[in-house]
C-alpha cells in the first residue's frame, strides 16, 4: 500500500481485490507514459494525501507537464493515439472499481489492441473509430507494441509480488490488532471466582493481570513490547515506579532487538523512560533519555509527525521540572506549534499548554500563565467533563496564581474544588491526592487555619514518602508547610528540622540550582530570626538571594520578599543603614507586583519607619508611616 500506487478503496479501508491491482498497474502505466506520477503527494500530510487519492481525478497522461516536450519532439504518436493511451490509462485508474478493467488480462488485451492499431475495448465501438484504427495500423506500431507488452508483463509480475507482500503485512497487522483486542477483553473477563465479579476489579488488579498475560506473548515480541510499554506507563501514573521501570526496560530491550536502537519505536520507549525518571526526580537521566528519543525522531520522522511533537513536549516538561524555565518555555512553545497543526490531537495540545502555563508561572509571568490555564480549563472540561483529574490540575494552577498574588480565599476555593475531584477519582492513598492535600494545606496555613491544615499535611507526607521515598521535591513541599505551622506555633526545633530537611532535599535533587532552595533557606533563616540568631539568619538570606539571582528575574516577587526579610533581620540587629537599603529595595520590587502580599508590604513599611527614625530622616519616615496608616484603615474597612 505505497500511497502513490494505492487505490482509493485501500485508502478508505474498503474491500480490495484484482480491481485494486488493476488500479496500481494503471498508475505504473501513467508514470511510464508521462514521466511522473498522476498525483504529487510530496510534502502532504497523510490526511491530505488520502483526500487527493480518494476525491481528486488524475489528469490525462498526454497533458502532463513532462510529456509536452516529448509530444513536441515526437511525431510518431499522434493526438488520436495519445487519446487512446489516455483512455486506456484512466480506465485502469477509475475511482469506481466497477468501471475499471475487470482483470489484468483485460488491461493487457487493450494494450495489445493499441499496439496493433486495433480498437480498444474501453473505447466507444463506432465505425469511424474502427476505420481510423485500421488506417493507422503499421509495422512500427507492432514492434513498439511487443516491447511495451514485455515491459508491462514484467511490471505486472513485480507489482503482483509487491502487492502480495503488502497484503501479507496488512494481514499481520490485523492479526496483531485482534490479539491486542483479545488481550484487553481477557482483562475484564472476571477470572477466578476468588477475584470477584468483573465489575469489582480494581485498576491495579487489572494491570497486574495484564502483565501476566503479556508475559505469555513470547512468540510475538512486537505485541509484547507494545503491551509492556503501555502497562509500564499505567504503573507510572499509579505511582508504582519500580514496576513501571521493569516493564519499560523490558519494552526497550525488545524494541531495540526487533526494530533497532535508532528506530522511532525505540525512541518512543526512551521518551517514556525519561518521563518516569522525571517523576522519580532523577532529572539528569530524564533529560538525557528524552533528548536521545527526540533526536531519533528528528532523524527518522517527518516534521509534522505527532510522535515528534509529543517527544518535544516531553523534553519541555523535563526542563520545566528541573527548573530550566527559559529553555522549557522555548521548547514547549515549539511543541504547541507542532500540535496546533490541522488534525493534531487536542488532548496533546491541552497537556502541552498546561506545562507551558506552569513554566510561565514559575518564571513569575502570572498574567500569561492565567490566560493559558483558563484556556486549558475550558478545553479539558470539553474533552473530559467537569470532574476529571485534568480539570483538577487546572484548578490547582489557577489557585496557585491567586495564592502568589495574595488572594487567599480565592486560592482556597480553587484548591478545595481540585481536592474534591482528585480524591474522588484516585482515592485517598494516591500521590495525586497527596499533592492536592499539600496545596490546600499550604493555603490554609497562610490563612492561619492550622488545625485543619496539619492533619491534611501529615496525611500527604505519609503518602509521598511511601511512593517517592524520603528525598523527593513533593516531600520537600509538604515539609515546607509543616515547618510553617510549627514556626507559627512556636515549635522552633520542629520548624528548623522541617526547613533544614526541605533545603537538603532541594539541594540534592536540583544540584544547588533552583529557586526552591532559596525559599527553603529563607524559611530556615526565619526560624533563626525567631531564635534571635540574626547573624546566622543574615547569612542564609544572602545565600538565598544569590540563588535567586541565578534562577529568577531581578524583580521577581520572591526576590522582593527575601530582601524585605533580610532588612527585617538587620533592623533587629540595629544595623539601620544596611537595613534601609534592603528593605527599600524589597519594597520597591513588591510595589511593582500586580498584587503584592500585604504581610510583606507591611513589614517593609514598618522596618523603613524604624530605620528612617533611627537615621534621623523624618520626612521619609513620615511617608511610610502614612502608608501604614492607610493600609491599616483599608484592612479594617475590608473586614467590615
Amino acid at each position: 500500500m505505497t500511497p502513490a500506487y494505492a487505490a482509493p478503496e485501500q485508502i478508505r479501508g474498503d474491500r480490495v481485490g484484482i480491481h485494486t491491482d488493476v488500479y496500481s498497474l494503471g498508475v505504473i502505466l501513467f508514470e511510464l507514459l508521462a514521466g511522473q506520477l498522476p498525483f504529487d503527494l510530496s510534502n502532504l500530510t497523510p490526511a491530505e494525501a488520502a483526500t487527493i487519492i480518494t476525491e481528486h481525478e488524475p489528469g490525462k497522461p498526454s497533458s502532463a507537464s513532462k510529456l509536452k516536450m516529448t509530444v513536441l519532439k515526437s511525431s510518431a504518436i499522434s493526438k488520436i493515439a495519445w487519446g487512446d493511451l489516455d483512455v486506456l490509462c484512466l480506465t485502469a485508474m477509475h475511482k469506481d472499481h466497477e468501471r475499471r478493467y475487470r482483470s489484468v488480462e483485460a488491461l493487457i488485451r487493450d494494450v495489445d489492441h493499441y499496439l496493433a492499431g486495433e480498437p480498444l475495448e474501453a473505447q466507444p465501438d463506432t465505425l469511424h473509430y474502427r476505420l481510423g484504427k485500421f488506417v493507422r495500423r503499421n509495422d512500427r506500431a507492432v514492434v513498439f507494441s511487443a516491447a511495451l507488452v514485455l515491459l508491462i508483463v514484467g511490471m505486472v509480475v513485480f507489482f503482483t509480488v509487491r502487492l502480495a507482500r503488502a497484503r501479507n503485512a496488512a494481514l499481520a497487522e490485523a492479526a496483531r490488532t485482534h490479539r491486542i483486542q483479545t488481550f484487553m477483553m481477557n482483562l475484564f473477563a472476571g477470572g477466578d471466582e476468588a477475584v470477584g465479579p468483573s465489575d469489582s476489579l480494581r485498576v491495579v488488579t487489572l494491570v497486574d493481570r495484564g502483565v501476566q498475560e503479556a508475559q505469555t506473548l513470547n512468540t510475538d515480541p512486537k505485541v509484547q513490547s507494545e503491551l509492556y510499554q503501555n502497562l509500564g506507563s499505567i504503573y507510572q501514573k499509579l505511582g508504582k515506579f519500580d514496576q513501571a521501570d521493569s516493564l519499560l526496560r523490558s519494552a526497550l530491550e525488545e524494541r531495540n532487538a526487533v526494530f533497532g536502537s535508532n528506530s522511532p519505536e525505540a525512541a518512543e520507549t526512551l521518551i517514556e523512560l525519561g518521563l518516569l525518571r522525571d517523576s522519580q526526580g532523577k532529572f539528569d537521566e530524564a533529560e538525557r533519555l528524552t533528548r536521545q528519543g527526540l533526536e531519533i525522531d528528528r532523524r527518522k520522522l517527518s516534521p509534522n509527525h505527532p510522535s515528534l511533537a509529543r517527544a518535544t513536549a516531553a523534553l519541555g516538561k523535563v526542563l520545566e521540572d528541573r527548573g530550566s524555565y527559559d529553555q522549557a518555555i522555548q521548547v514547549l512553545e515549539e511543541a504547541a506549534r507542532l500540535q496546533s497543526a490541522p488534525g493534531a490531537a487536542t488532548t496533546d495540545l491541552a497537556e502541552t499548554l498546561t506545562e507551558l502555563a506552569n513554566s510561565q508561572f514559575y518564571s513569575g509571568h502570572y498574567a500569561a500563565s492565567e490566560v493559558l490555564n483558563k484556556r486549558v480549563l475550558a478545553m479539558d472540561k470539553q474533552l473530559y467533563g467537569e470532574r476529571h483529574p485534568h480539570v483538577a490540575d487546572d484548578l490547582i494552577n489557577l489557585g496557585a496564581i491567586q495564592y502568589d498574588l495574595g488572594h487567599y480565599p480565592e486560592a482556597e476555593r480553587f484548591d478545595r474544588q481540585a481536592l474534591d475531584i482528585t480524591q474522588a477519582f484516585y482515592g485517598k492513598n494516591h500521590p495525586a491526592t497527596a499533592s492536592a492535600l499539600t496545596i490546600l494545606g499550604r493555603t490554609l496555613v497562610t490563612e492561619k487555619k492550622n488545625d485543619e491544615a496539619v492533619g491534611m499535611l501529615r496525611e500527604a507526607l505519609g503518602i509521598e514518602e511511601q511512593v517517592y521515598g524520603k528525598v523527593h521535591p513533593r516531600v520537600a513541599g509538604t515539609l515546607n508547610e509543616l515547618g510553617k505551622i510549627a514556626q507559627q506555633e512556636g515549635k522552633l526545633d520542629e520548624a528548623e528540622s522541617d526547613f533544614r530537611r526541605m533545603a537538603d532535599i532541594y539541594k540534592s535533587v536540583y544540584a544547588g540550582k533552583h529557586y526552591y532552595i532559596g525559599i527553603a533557606l529563607s524559611n530556615l533563616a526565619g526560624v533563626y530570626v525567631d531564635r534571635k540568631k540574626y547573624t546566622d539568619a543574615e547569612q542564609l538570606y544572602r545565600e538565598a538571594l544569590q540563588i535567586y539571582a541565578s534562577t529568577l528575574p531581578a524583580d521577581h516577587l520572591n526576590v522582593g520578599i527575601a530582601r524585605v526579610r533580610l532588612g527585617h533581620a538587620l533592623v533587629l540587629e540595629h544595623r539601620f543603614q544596611d537595613a534601609e537599603a534592603e528593605s527599600r529595595s524589597g519594597y520597591d520590587i513588591l510595589m511593582k507586583q500586580p498584587s503584592a502580599p500585604e504581610r510583606w508590604l507591611k513589614t517593609a513599611r514598618s522596618d523603613l519607619v524604624t530605620a528612617y527614625d533611627a537615621l534621623n530622616q523624618s520626612e521619609k519616615s513620615l511617608k511610610f508611616r502614612a502608608e501604614l496608616e492607610r493600609s491599616s484603615t483599608l484592612t479594617v474597612m475590608g473586614k467590615k
